[in-house]
C-alpha cells in the first residue's frame, strides 16, 4: 500500500488509535460505530452453523446433494456486502467520471470540488472505494504519480462540528509532509466559530506544497453541513480552495439536495461545484444484472453451476427493491437469505438420515433440538419456534438433488425480513430524515393520535423546531415533502399528497415503539 493511501484515514478522530494497514482495513473500522457513527446497514447474520455441518452431510446424502450443499455455501459468499471485489456492477459511468476529475486536476495542477449523493445502497462509498484502489494501483507502476499526490479520506459522521475536520486534517497534513505528530494543535488553533478562519488556515497549508496534489474525500459530508448554516458551509469550502492550491475536495452525501438548500443563500458560492455526480437507485433491471454477472463471475471462477434462484424468483427480488428503496443491500440480503434456507434443508434432511441409523433415545431428542434451532433462525428477532406450533418457513421444502428458491419462497422472506427491519433502516438514514423520524414520534405520540392522519404543514411546523433545537439548518417544505416520500418507500409512513404541499397527510405504518428503539439505536443528533 503507498504512503498515500496510509495517511488517509490514521487518526480519523481525537483519540483515534487504529491504524489500518490497507484500504478494505480501513472500510471495516470506518463503519465500526463510534459516538457519532450509525452502524452499516445490515440484516440478521447467516446462521454460521448451517455451514459447520459438511462433514454430517456428506455421510448421510448423497454425493449429488453434497456436491450442491457445497457450491450453495460458496455462492452465498458472493452476496455479502463487505466483499473486495471491485466489480460494482451498473456503476462504470460513475467511476469513470469519478477517476477522469480526478486525473484531470492531477495533470493540470487545478483544484475543484466534486459533489457525489445518492439514497443509502446505491454504490456511492463502494465506488470510491474502487477509485482509490485504482488510484494505488497507479502508483505502484507510477513514481511520479506516487509523488505527486497525497490522499487524505475522511467519514464526516465521526465529527461533530468543521472544526474537529479542521484540526484532524491539520494534524494528519502536518504528519503527511512534515512528518510530525501535532499533540497540541487544538491549543494552536482555539476553538473558533470562524469557519472562514479555519478554511484560511487550510488554505495556507495546502498552498505551501501546492507542488504536490491533495485529494481530500469526506464521505457522509452532509453530517458537516448539518452542523453549520448552508452559507457557511460553503464559505469553509471558498477559503480552502479561493486560490491555487492544486487540491481536489470529493464530498459523497445521501442527501441529493445540499446543493440546492446551499446555493438558495449564495448562487456565485456555488461556481465551486465543478462535477455533482446523483446515484439513481438501482432499478429492476439493474438488480437483475448485477445478479447476473455475480453469477457468472462465480461459476466461471469455480467452474460450476449456480442455478438456485428461479427467474421468476430473481424478478420478483428484483422488483420489490426497486420499489421499496432500490438499496442493492436489501437485494443481496434476500438471496443470501434464500441460499441460507436451502442449505438449511440439507442439514435437516441429513439429521434425519442419521436419526434413522441411530436407535438411542438421545439422538432423536437431539435432532428435534437441532430442527427447532434451525427453524428459528429464519423467524424475526423475539420470536421463537413454538413446540407445538410449525413455523411456516416449513412450507418450502426442497428436491436436495436439484435446489431451487421459488417465488413463493422471496415472497415470504420480504414479508418477514423488509417488514420488520425498520430499525436497521433507520440507521442508515441520512441526519435530515432521522430528524423527521423523530419528529413524528413527537407529534403522534405526544398527541397520543397513532392511528390518526396529521397534515404535512403541522408536522412541518414541528419539524422545523426540531431542527431549531438542534441548532440545524431548516429545510424547504419541497425538501421535507421529498424526505416523506422516501420514508413512505422505506415502508415506514402512508403519505398523501394534497392539492398543495400543505395539504398532503401523514400516517404511521409500523408500530411507534419498534419506532422510537430504531430512533434510540441510531446515537445520532
Amino acid at each position: 500500500m503507498s504512503k498515500t493511501s496510509k495517511i488517509s484515514t490514521k487518526n480519523a478522530r481525537k483519540g483515534h488509535k487504529r491504524k489500518p494497514k490497507d484500504l478494505e482495513t480501513h472500510e471495516e473500522a470506518k463503519e465500526k460505530p463510534t459516538k457519532h457513527s450509525r452502524k452499516q446497514y445490515d440484516f440478521k447474520k447467516v446462521d454460521e452453523d448451517a455451514f459447520e455441518d459438511t462433514k454430517l452431510i456428506q455421510d448421510y446424502l448423497p454425493e449429488k446433494a453434497v456436491k450442491h450443499y457445497k457450491v450453495i455455501s460458496k455462492f452465498i459468499n458472493e452476496f455479502n456486502c463487505n466483499s473486495k471485489d471491485m466489480n460494482i456492477y451498473r456503476r462504470a459511468f460513475e467511476r469513470d467520471k469519478i477517476i477522469d476529475y480526478i486525473h484531470e486536476n492531477i495533470e493540470e495542477s487545478k483544484s475543484g470540488l466534486m459533489y457525489i449523493s445518492g439514497h443509502p445502497g446505491t454504490g456511492k462509498s463502494s465506488i470510491l472505494r474502487v477509485v482509490l484502489k485504482m488510484l494505488d494501483m497507479e502508483m505502484d507502476k507510477d513514481q511520479d504519480l506516487k509523488e505527486t499526490l497525497h490522499i487524505f479520506n475522511y467519514n464526516g459522521m465521526i465529527f461533530k462540528n468543521l472544526y474537529d475536520f479542521s484540526v484532524q486534517f491539520i494534524k494528519d497534513f502536518r504528519k503527511e509532509f512534515l512528518n510530525k505528530d501535532s499533540k497540541n494543535i487544538e491549543s494552536q488553533l482555539k476553538m473558533t466559530d470562524d469557519v472562514i478562519d479555519l478554511g484560511n488556515r487550510i488554505q495556507k497549508l495546502l498552498f505551501n506544497y501546492k507542488q504536490y496534489h491533495k485529494l481530500i474525500i469526506i464521505d457522509e459530508v452532509d453530517n458537516l453541513s448539518m452542523t453549520e448554516s448552508a452559507r457557511n458551509f460553503v464559505a469553509f469550502l471558498n477559503s480552502i480552495l479561493k486560490s491555487d492550491t492544486n487540491t481536489t475536495i470529493i464530498g459523497i452525501a445521501n442527501s441529493v439536495d445540499l446543493l440546492s438548500k446551499v446555493s438558495q443563500h449564495n448562487s456565485k458560492e456555488m461556481e465551486l461545484v465543478e462535477k455533482k455526480i446523483v446515484f439513481p437507485p438501482y432499478k429492476e433491471k439493474d438488480v437483475i444484472e448485477i445478479f447476473k454477472k455475480k453469477k457468472e463471475k462465480f461459476c466461471a471462477k469455480y467452474k460450476v453451476e449456480a442455478d438456485y434462484i428461479t427467474p421468476e424468483a430473481l424478478k420478483y427480488t428484483a422488483l420489490k427493491v426497486s420499489k421499496v428503496s432500490g438499496d442493492i443491500r436489501v437485494a443481496f440480503d434476500l438471496i443470501k437469505s434464500a441460499l441460507t434456507h436451502l442449505t438449511l434443508q440439507y442439514r435437516q434432511e441429513a439429521i434425519k438420515c442419521k436419526d434413522k441409523d441411530d436407535s438411542c433415545v438421545s439422538s432423536e431428542s437431539t435432532h428435534l433440538e437441532e430442527n427447532k434451532n434451525d427453524k428459528s433462525s429464519l423467524l424475526p428477532p423475539g420470536k421463537q419456534a413454538s413446540p407445538d406450533k410449525k413455523p411456516s418457513i416449513d412450507n418450502f421444502k426442497i428436491d436436495i438433488n436439484d435446489p431451487k428458491a421459488d417465488v413463493k419462497l422471496i415472497v415470504y422472506l420480504c414479508k418477514t425480513k423488509l417488514a420488520i427491519k425498520s430499525m436497521d433502516i433507520i440507521k442508515t438514514l441520512p441526519s435530515q430524515l432521522i430528524v423527521t423520524l423523530k419528529t413524528l414520534v413527537y407529534v403522534f405520540d405526544e398527541k397520543n393520535s397513532i392511528n390518526k392522519n396529521f397534515k404535512v404543514s403541522e408536522l412541518f411546523a414541528a419539524n422545523s423546531r426540531t431542527l431549531g433545537k438542534l441548532g440545524l439548518l431548516n429545510s424547504s417544505m419541497s425538501d421535507f415533502c421529498n424526505g416523506l416520500k422516501t420514508l413512505e418507500n422505506y415502508g415506514m409512513i402512508s403519505y398523501t399528497e394534497g392539492k398543495n404541499a400543505k395539504a398532503g397527510k401523514v400516517s404511521l405504518k409500523i408500530d411507534i415503539e419498534e419506532l422510537k428503539m430504531g430512533l434510540d439505536e441510531t446515537d445520532v443528533l
